[in-house]
C-alpha cells in the first residue's frame, strides 16, 4: 500500500496530542478508551512503518504490519517507562505521542526505493544464455 501523502503522519500527530490531553485532563473511561486504544494498537505503529520506509503491496498486509509495529513500540514503552519509573497513564499517553511525534516526522512521502527494472527480452534464436539451443 503506497502513501505518497503526510496528511496521515498530521493526522496521528494531532490524534496523539488529543490523546495526552484526554489522559491529563479528563477522567472519561469512554474518552480515554476511544483516544487511545487506536493509538495502542494502530497510529503508532502505522507512523513507525512510514519513518523506516516499509511499503506494503496491500491494505491487510499493512494492517498487520502496524499492529504488530505499535504492540512492539508498547513493550519498549513498559521497559523505558518502568526504567523512569513513570508506569502512569499519562506516562503511557505521553509515551505513545512520543513515538508518533518522531516517527510523523521523519515520514517517507514517496518510496525509498525506485522500482525494479523490466525482465530482460529473450535473447535472438530463442536461446538462453548457457542453455540448450532450441530446434
Amino acid at each position: 500500500m503506497r502513501i505518497f501523502s503526510t496528511r496521515d503522519l498530521l493526522v496521528a500527530f494531532l490524534w496523539a496530542g488529543a490523546a495526552v490531553a484526554a489522559v491529563a485532563l479528563s477522567d472519561s473511561l469512554l474518552l480515554r478508551t476511544a483516544l487511545c486504544a487506536p493509538m495502542v494498537f494502530f497510529i503508532s505503529g502505522h507512523t513507525v512503518l512510514r519513518a523506516i520506509g516499509v511499503w506494503t503491496t496491500s491494505a491487510s498486509q499493512h494492517l498487520v504490519y502496524a499492529v504488530g509495529a505499535s504492540l512492539a513500540a508498547g513493550i519498549a514503552g513498559g521497559f523505558a517507562l518502568n526504567a523512569a519509573g513513570f508506569l502512569t497513564p499519562l506516562g503511557w499517553a505521553l509515551w505513545f505521542w512520543a513515538v508518533t511525534a518522531a516517527a510523523a516526522g521523519g515520514g517517507t512521502p514517496s518510496p525509498p526505493t525506485p522500482p525494479k527494472p523490466p525482465r530482460p527480452a529473450p535473447s535472438p534464436g530463442g536461446r538462453r544464455p548457457g542453455g540448450p539451443r532450441r530446434g
